[in-house]
């Protein structure tokens, strides 16, 4: 896939893939919402970016409870809420 980031104050197309690993943690519990009660499920997973041919190693967690999701990266003790966001940040401090 193709992301357009800001690499040294410029725009960048910047060539990534990425993949979701082994479960490190999920849970399931019922929560109350304006519409009525439901399981909201958190799991977080290793992730793996791979730009320009190396390997980064993250973890992500998704959110879910009966409507919209969340997902943060965390990556050095950093989150990040979008790909775009984790790959400048990669850029930047991984050379």
């Amino acid at each position: 896939m193709k992301k357009k980031v800001e690499f040294n104050g410029k725009p960048a197309n910047v060539e990534f893939t990425y993949s979701y690993g082994e479960v490190i943690s999920l849970s399931n519990k019922k929560v109350k919402r304006p519409w009525g009660t439901v399981t909201e499920r958190i799991e977080t997973r290793k992730a793996l970016f791979n730009i320009n041919g190396r390997t980064y190693e993250e973890t992500r967690t998704f959110k879910v409870a009966g409507g919209p999701y969340t997902e943060i990266f965390e990556f050095d003790g950093n989150k990040f809420d979008s790909h775009k966001k984790v790959i400048e940040y990669i850029l930047k401090n991984n050379k």
